[in-house]
């Protein structure tokens, strides 16, 4: 749902660019899908039964603290860069590159479109490489597709949400086939790292983008 629903976002701004309206009417329309579902959970009634919770035990080793801090900080690194290239790719195109509203949009979309489509990909194919190698080939591909898209064409840098469609996912895989019982706990430290990344980030590359340019902020 979050790569359908980033997929289709940037579509719906352009068209109603193009059809004049202005960012009022744009927010007010995305603003409805979401007050239409709050208001269906008042009318449709779903008996859910609450699964039972086993009772907890401790686990058979302790949790490998060293091993969970190099996931958290890998899969943090990951989801700065994708955040880094969809949030500032249309600001890049924009305001570097002089793009139109429209051009702008549709490369943000080829984005997550080569994101949606290799995750499902990977969703329905079984791909016979181990974890670490498909981490490994994400990351290189990953760098030489944003260069690429710095250095000669922004496509490039839509075609990164291809390379790195897979890294999170596997990466997910790997740390739950690793860490077993433990994993739960894992995601915490990963989530708790992945948001002071992205904090860190924003703020850096917000100063780096008003002092030397949105360009080499993205270096």
């Amino acid at each position: 749902m979050y790569g359908v629903s980033s997929l289709l976002s940037p579509i719906m701004v352009t068209l109603f660019y193009e059809a004049g309206s202005g960012w009022r009417t744009v927010f007010g329309a995305l603003a409805a899908g979401p007050l239409l579902i709050f208001g269906a959970s008042f009318i449709s009634h779903l008996d859910v039964e609450a699964p039972a919770i086993p009772s907890a035990q401790p686990p058979p080793v302790p949790m490998p603290k060293s091993r969970v801090l190099w996931y958290s900080f890998a899969i943090a690194i990951y989801v700065v860069v994708e955040i880094l290239v969809s949030t500032r790719l249309v600001l890049y195109a924009r305001r570097d590159l002089g793009s139109s509203v429209e051009d702008a949009n549709r490369l943000l979309s080829f984005f997550y479109l080569a994101m949606f489509a290799g995750r499902f990909f990977f969703a329905v194919v079984r791909v016979p490489f181990s974890h670490e190698s498909l981490q490994y080939t994400a990351i290189l591909s990953s760098f030489v597709t944003i260069s690429l898209g710095l250095l000669v064409h922004p496509g490039f840098l839509a075609l990164s949400g291809l390379t790195m469609s897979f890294y999170y996912p596997v990466s997910m895989s790997r740390l739950s086939d690793e860490l077993g019982v433990h994993t739960g706990a894992a995601m915490s430290w990963v989530l708790t790292v992945q948001s002071v990344a992205l904090l860190a980030m924003h703020a850096l590359v917000g100063t780096l983008s008003d002092s030397v340019g949105l360009k080499v902020a993205l270096w």
